[in-house]
């Protein structure tokens, strides 16, 4: 006989009969079957199976019908004559004026032991006329036969449950038996008693009727309102030769489901909804765990449904985080994902060894996970937290086998220390969330070290003014390109694993000014590879995707590098793009360690206000702040919203390049915080123009950017000069880049939305509005991300800036904002305010 059949199958079957020729101009009459029959087999005889029909519509006055016949699955599981009795095409009319009616067919009885199985219940309507087997379309509805016979069933073992939950969800569905039993094949879990023992203190959990007849029950625990932490209730389960088990269900909330990112260098938008209001909201992340494979041989275990009645079967290791010696307590989260195949019968068992014997028990267990089969669940993966202050934490992997042979239990773990960033991963959104039905979130990672085949996991805290708010998982699978990654010319490691590659190269770009004259590269490797330093060619002033490689000269190019530091010299390197190319042609994974310098007569580069005449609507503006440069470059997010990033870094070196991290600011009210979101490399090509490459929220991209415009206007025959970026000290965070010249105004003004979120709204003149007052137009843009393909941005109205210029300075800025809420948000954002602004550091100067 087939297979056990776990779930009832529910087949709908409806029927749509053409009318005779002489109806033809009506509309055709409607059967519909009932959608689904189960009936037990017996053991003897005949039992009947009774499917009723109803005529939903026909034409007054008409008759009609259809026929029937039964039919074996192919493969078969029912089979005619053995297991049913086969009904052969068969007609059956329907009167004119009759709504209803029911066919009758006979299951076979019996007492062997045997699966759950299906036939074929086959109708034909009488279409275009036909009134025999022929005629019509044919439809299909299943009859499940629940075969009554069973095969022993082992005893009930009481194992705990660990599920997830989301954070104000409606509810989830717990199946606690599939963990507490192995239910052989042919067999059924039937007539057992489910009994409810304790309520979850934060939350409600109450019984739901079985998935099958006879079955046993299932719950449904539902979270109180906001709530994301711990939570837990306990059962007892009984069979029906009244053998009874207890166990707990331990709940975990979630701000959302775990996530997924690929690549070594990306990002990822995630959309989080039902979360509560949040006030003043920071988004932390746990280190970049990687991941450890387990591999633990196991013997055969003669009581295999029993995991904890000796150590049969079993296999563990343990790991040990050492004490903290400042006086502070750690929070770590280890996370266990099963790397056995879904068929492997192999529990999975995560527990903290509390009496240092180094082994495992049943007292110190903290997650079971019931084999992927059994429970349908996969992979399995088991979390828990470990606080670690002033002695060290030891806790244990384990593995437990029902197989019939030995075999090795394999495992993932990572351990991921949540108090603490090592920058790896960003993530930003907003700060406040009061009147948002979805959370959007940008996640952003880097780790070049995470090839193809390796994995890492992060962990996400939402937190805000009134406490932690829950936090979620993401995993990153290991990346193949590096065409993302930005070599730095200034001296500064980067490190580099690189998987088997079987001599197909790999790139690392990076961009050199006109006026270079050396371009060092200093390489090792822990296993042999092969670089070549390549001229790609221009950088594009209107694709601002970076290229994935470039063709080496030949294979002379190649330089094999190794364990021993060597360097490569390049004298009067080409101008514009370049790309470190990298093949491992060994079949083990290689650590590259590299450093790059360049020395360079560039040309100048002076602050001032600049843009990509090939794509308008955004730009960069710099401006000296002491010895330092700061930038406020005006851009789009990957929906299209306008947003800016402050950039802030040292004057540019001798070599005229200018390295800085990039900023996205979040506002919670009152102040603004800065999280780095990525790099850019400013690159002088000629006078006043250059390429800003960059590497933002995971993309990676290139402008090639020039002067907007220079100069200064006069005011009462004096020139003054008031390019420069203008804030007011009482709302520090926001601000103006401003420039103007005899016959232009331009205002970015660099706010932030209701969320908090960085907005930049525009304002300009095409002539210099004079002293005192003057009304500007508010415009809101919508266009391009600087990494994506370009297109003309949209504006829309959004109120009016007023400036007053006393003194031959910029005093005050108003603004009377006034625009619709760009997707995904929705609604009118209005509001007003007045900045007595001043200089925050240098102006731009008139020189032309």
């Amino acid at each position: 006989m087939g297979e056990l059949m776990r779930a009832a199958i529910a087949l709908l079957a409806a029927a749509l009969v053409v009318t005779p020729a002489k109806a033809q101009d009506q509309a055709p009459p409607t059967f519909s079957f009932k959608e689904f029959v189960r009936v037990d087999e017996g053991d003897s005889g005949l039992t009947e199976v009774v499917v009723e029909w109803r005529l939903l519509w026909a034409p007054p006055g008409y008759s009609t019908g259809f026929t029937i016949h039964t039919e074996d699955l192919d493969p078969p599981q029912a089979r005619a004559g053995v297991d049913y009795v086969p009904l052969p095409p068969t007609r059956i009319d329907v009167a004119a004026g009759q709504t209803s009616g029911t066919l009758t067919l006979q299951l076979i009885g019996d007492t062997e032991v045997e699966s759950n199985e299906i036939f074929w219940l086959h109708y034909r309507d009488f279409a275009n006329g036909a009134r025999g087997p022929g005629g019509g379309s044919q439809y299909t509805t299943g009859i499940h036969i629940a075969n009554d016979d069973q095969v022993p069933l082992p005893p009930l073992t009481g194992n705990d449950d660990h599920v997830w939950f989301d954070v104000n969800s409606p509810g989830v569905l717990i199946e606690a038996h599939l963990n507490d039993i192995e239910i052989p094949a042919g067999a059924t879990l039937r007539d057992t008693v489910m009994t409810l023992l304790s309520q979850p203190r934060h939350g409600t959990v109450e019984k739901t009727a079985a998935q099958y007849p006879r079955g046993t029950e299932r719950f449904i625990y539902r979270p109180g309102a906001d709530f994301a932490g711990n939570d837990g209730f306990d059962y007892r389960l009984c069979k029906a030769d009244g053998q009874c088990v207890e166990a707990r269900v331990h709940v975990q909330g979630r701000v959302t489901a775990p996530r997924t990112g690929v690549g070594r260098i990306s990002g990822i938008d995630v959309e989080v909804d039902n979360l509560r209001a949040l006030d003043d909201a920071r988004y932390l992340v746990s280190t970049l765990a990687p991941g450890r494979i387990v591999e633990l041989p196991t013997t055969v275990d003669a009581t295999p449904h029993t995991t904890w009645d000796g150590f049969a079967g079993m296999a563990w290791k343990v790991y040990t985080i050492p004490a903290r010696t400042d006086g502070n307590v750690a929070e770590y989260r280890v996370h266990v994902v099963s790397e056995n195949p879904h068929e492997a019968r192999i529990d999975m068992l995560v527990g903290i060894d509390s009496d240092g014997d180094g082994r495992p028990s049943a007292a110190e267990q903290r997650c079971f996970a019931g084999y992927a089969y059994a429970t349908g669940v996969s992979p399995l993966t088991c979390e828990m937290t470990i606080e670690v202050g002033g002695a060290p934490v030891t806790y244990w992997i384990a593995g437990h086998s029902r197989e019939a042979t030995a075999t090795t239990a394999r495992m993932r773990v990572h351990e991921a220390r949540m108090d603490a960033q090592d920058g790896g991963m960003v993530v930003t959104g907003p700060t406040l969330s009061d009147d948002l039905d979805t959370l959007p979130l940008q996640i952003a990672w880097r780790d070049t070290t995470n090839i193809e085949g390796s994995r890492r996991v992060a962990f996400v805290r939402v937190v805000d003014a009134a406490g932690v708010a829950g936090d979620f998982r993401v995993d990153l699978w290991g990346g193949t390109f590096l065409h993302f990654l930005l070599l730095p010319l200034d001296g500064s490691p980067l490190v580099v694993d690189m998987a088997p590659t079987f001599f197909l190269e790999r790139a690392i770009f990076f961009d050199v000014p006109s006026g270079a004259e050396r371009l060092t590269i200093t390489a090792r490797s822990d296993r042999p590879v092969d670089i070549a330093p390549t001229w790609y060619g221009g950088i594009s002033q209107t694709e601002p995707r970076i290229p994935e490689g470039s063709v080496p000269s030949g294979e002379s190019a190649w330089i094999r590098i190794g364990e021993q530091p060597r360097t490569i010299t390049v004298e009067k390197p080409r101008w514009q793009r370049w790309h470190l190319l990298i093949r491992n042609g060994g079949d083990t994974a290689a650590r590259i360690e590299l450093t790059a310098t360049l020395a360079a007569v560039p040309p100048t580069v002076r602050p001032g206000s600049y843009y990509n005449p090939r794509q308008s609507g955004s730009g960069l503006i710099l401006y000296p702040s002491g010895e330092q440069w700061a930038g406020l470059w005006y851009t789009y997010l990957r929906d299209g919203r306008p947003t800016w990033y402050y950039l802030q870094a040292p004057q540019p070196g001798a070599n005229g390049l200018w390295r800085s991290q990039v900023y996205r600011a979040a506002w919670n009210g009152s102040v603004a915080r800065h999280a780095p979101v990525g790099e850019a490399v400013l690159t002088p090509l000629d006078p006043d123009r250059f390429a800003l490459s960059f590497v933002i929220d995971g993309f990676a991209g290139s402008q090639v950017m020039e002067a907007l415009g220079r100069g200064c206007p006069a005011v009462g025959g004096q020139v003054v000069d008031i390019s420069a970026h203008w804030f007011d000290p009482a709302r520090a965070g926001t601000g103006y880049s401003v420039q103007m010249w005899e016959d232009y105004e331009f205002f970015a003004a660099f706010n932030y939305d209701r969320q908090g979120f960085p907005v930049f709204l525009a304002a300009e003149s095409p002539d210099f509005a004079g002293a005192g007052v003057a009304d500007l137009d508010l415009q809101i843009l919508r266009g391009a991300a600087p990494y994506y393909d370009y297109f003309a941005p949209s504006r829309a109205p959004a109120g009016i800036l007023q400036r007053r210029i006393d003194g031959g300075r910029l005093t005050e800025v108003q603004m009377l904002v006034d625009y619709e809420e760009l997707p995904p948000f929705t609604g009118r954002r209005t509001w007003s305010i007045a900045d007595r602004v001043q200089p925050l550091g240098a102006s731009q100067g008139c020189e032309p």
